[in-house]
């Protein structure tokens, strides 16, 4: 009923709902709660907007307030809650519970939809008192939720999960930064090939968000991450950290390319490593194509070229398209002298 198209429809359901949380907050929370946290993912932007507003009832309800505060714009590090009102949702929800919802409202603050976007905000004011320090509290599941939603096969919720992050960066910087970005690091070695995808375009919404200097004193972090994405199992994850790169080198520059190109270099020498790594640098070259060309040619056009690098400058020309005739003195001899070579 909350996703009819008849507005009639979805006001009798909400106002079942209302109803529902007035009545059985405290005593059927382990059964409606489960029900509002699936609805505040959902795909539909009004069950969306209705399950938040539920939410908001049901702590409302927790933590002794009406929740009708008027809070005017204006910086939100500061809400109308207290520290009391916020210790007997504790209580209630228990500590990981507490941060699982106030996650999941903080990402649903950046949605698409105004609509969604405003309750999202009014409920977060209402019931948090300082922004800054509860976020700290709850970063850890803030950012697994982060990720598994920028892991999601719904393209709306991977925007909601990027525009979040993208606040989250922008507002609070070096104050979040410090904890984001090991979190995303780590990320990387979960066996779900989804939520790695999901980390490298997590990265790619933090360095896109943080201004270059907030970057630099993370780069020993940054660039080993997306090498070791670059050389992932699987191509999504690759095709995600090729943009993760192309951003990462708008803040390193040539540190990017010097410590990443290498390595990806002799792994393609790896029989074990090669196709991946070589897929990696396509990924690189598809979006850095002038800055990445000159690091690798030389590499791979030395005499006498291998069946494997001849396969690789293929491979390569595939991506890096016009980026290539400006080299093509220097790939045109080896090519030439290894036309002789009957293993080539």
């Amino acid at each position: 009923g909350l996703a009819d198209e008849n507005e009639s429809v979805r006001d009798a359901a909400l106002s079942a709902g209302h109803i529902f949380v007035e009545y059985y907050a405290t005593t059927s929370l382990p059964l409606l709660l489960p029900a509002i946290e699936d609805g505040i993912f959902s795909d539909n932007w009004r069950i969306r907007q209705s399950s938040v507003e539920l939410l908001g009832d049901l702590l409302f309800k927790v933590a002794g307030t009406s929740g009708k505060a008027i809070l005017e714009g204006g910086s939100d590090d500061e809400g109308a809650s207290t520290e009391a009102q916020g210790r007997a949702i504790v209580e209630v929800l228990g500590r990981a519970k507490r941060n699982e919802v106030l996650a999941a409202v903080y990402m649903v603050r950046s949605d698409v939809s105004l609509t969604v976007r405003q309750a999202a905000v009014h409920v977060w004011k209402t019931i948090v008192a300082n922004t800054p320090r509860t976020l700290k509290e709850i970063m850890p599941v803030l950012m697994d939720t982060l990720i598994s939603s920028l892991a999601s096969s719904s393209s709306e919720r991977r925007q909601v999960a990027g525009r979040a992050l993208g606040e989250l960066v922008r507002k609070l910087g070096e104050r979040v930064l410090p904890s984001i970005i090991p979190i995303l690091s780590q990320g990387l070695k979960d066996p779900n090939a989804s939520r790695r995808q999901g980390v490298c375009i997590g990265l790619s919404e933090v360095m896109g968000s943080a201004g270059k200097h907030q970057l630099l004193s993370f780069m020993g972090e940054l660039i080993p991450t997306i090498r070791t994405a670059l050389c992932d199992s699987t191509q999504e994850v690759r095709e995600s950290a090729g943009l993760a790169f192309s951003t990462l080198y708008k803040s390193a520059g040539l540190q990017a390319i010097d410590e990443i190109v290498p390595t990806l270099l002799r792994a393609m020498e790896d029989d074990e490593t090669s196709a991946t790594a070589l897929d990696g640098l396509k990924q690189i070259l598809s979006v850095r194509t002038a800055a990445i060309l000159p690091h690798i040619l030389p590499k791979l056009v030395q005499p006498p070229l291998s069946s494997f690098n001849a396969h690789a400058l293929g491979a390569l020309a595939e991506v890096a398209g016009p980026g290539l005739s400006s080299h093509i003195g220097t790939i045109l001899p080896t090519l030439i002298l290894a036309m002789d070579d009957e293993d080539v």
